[in-house]
């Protein structure tokens, strides 16, 4: 039965509690327990309060944090990968996605299979790239530094040490060898090529011919063969009359692209295509352009493609490099750079809606679209 000296105990061992507590347990000094506070309460609302006085000597100097948490360091990062521009990637991956419709048509390849050897080629056509410009900018920094376009690129402008650009480059190589050790004997072999070769020369080129473009043309479309030796290791005459194609593509757009540069490269000493065809680069993107959209026809007629792949890759993606080679001044940077982007988003994607088109109608309706050219 509770009485009024349970009461009165109960109170009694709870003063000598608090008692207690205040004689032996430490409290927090008011101004820790208040800097702590608005601290808190500035991360919740995204505010910075600088720390008092007496916690400042407690905080670790900047050096103790790696630099890659900085946001500067990362936009340099973004910057040199060009992760932001996503059209050099794309034109590594048109030809390897064309060339992988026509093989999967041809050996009639499952639409699972098919589509997993599309990520798998987006993805090292990402990590390709990538290791590619980074090279680039570590070859060229010197160069860049006197071109009014590239001149604040990470390292020709010292947003980037180069330790850290090679960090990133041996991590791109890294991923793409894991990626590459699955494959058979000869794709094995072109990805060694794609990945060192081509790419490790590209930069040197410039500073000793006038063909750079050439060069490029072969490192660009290195996933044709690979498309077709992935599944048979072999190389299709259709894949070398596509790859013949894909080199004027890769001469077309890049002599277009170098065109952004043509005073600062005259100046510096650097060569390239749109120095060398000076007053003929019209004809000349003319001859170019033409001998990739025959390579087009032929490579669909080497191939047994359907009527889908001519309507859409052939006769559509033909018309719009017409439009493409007709309405770029080649003495206007931004037109060079407008007409660049077009060619590597939209006119690859065009001429993928049609070897896509083709596959999947002879994947799923065998019977019902069965004209060929």
């Amino acid at each position: 039965m509770w009485t009024k000296r349970h009461h009165n105990n109960c109170i009694s061992l709870e003063t000598h509690a608090h008692r207690l507590a205040r004689a032996r347990l430490p409290q927090p000094p008011p101004a820790l327990f208040s800097a702590h506070l608005c601290r808190l309460i500035a991360a919740r609302h995204l505010i910075q309060i600088p720390s008092p006085p007496s916690l400042q000597r407690l905080s670790l100097p900047p050096s103790c944090f790696p630099s890659t948490m900085n946001g500067p360091f990362v936009d340099a990062v973004l910057d040199l990968t060009r992760v932001r521009k996503y059209a050099g990637t794309l034109l590594i991956f048109w030809p390897f996605a064309w060339a992988m419709s026509m093989v999967a048509r041809r050996l009639e390849i499952s639409v699972a299979a098919y589509a997993m050897s599309i990520l798998y080629g987006l993805i090292a056509s990402f990590l390709l790239r990538t290791a590619g410009v980074i090279w680039n900018d570590i070859v060229d920094r010197d160069i860049d530094k006197h071109v009014e376009r590239t001149k604040t690129r990470p390292l020709a402008s010292g947003r980037m040490s180069m330790q850290a650009a090679f960090a990133l480059l041996a991590i791109n190589l890294a991923i793409l060898l894991v990626a590459l050790w699955p494959m058979n004997k000869p794709t094995w072999d072109y990805g060694l090529i794609a990945t060192f070769i081509y790419p490790g020369i590209y930069p040197l080129m410039k500073r000793v011919t006038y063909w750079p473009q050439a060069w490029l043309g072969l490192a660009m479309n290195v996933g044709i063969p690979m498309a077709w030796t992935a599944y048979s290791q072999t190389v299709s005459a259709s894949a070398l009359i596509l790859a013949a194609g894909t080199w004027s593509w890769t001469m077309w757009y890049d002599t277009i692209y170098a065109c952004q540069d043509k005073k600062d490269d005259a100046q510096v000493g650097v060569m390239s295509t749109a120095l060398l065809f000076g007053g003929n680069i019209r004809p000349v993107l003319a001859v170019l352009a033409g001998g990739f959209a025959a390579a087009l026809a032929l490579a669909g007629v080497a191939n047994e493609q359907g009527v889908l792949y001519y309507a859409i890759s052939v006769a559509g993606g033909v018309a719009y490099l017409l439009h493409l080679t007709t309405s770029v001044d080649v003495d206007d940077p931004k037109s060079c750079g407008r007409v660049f982007y077009n060619s590597g988003v939209w006119l690859g994607a065009l001429i993928y809606a049609g070897t896509l088109a083709d596959y999947l109608a002879a994947a799923l309706c065998p019977h019902t679209v069965s004209v060929t050219w």
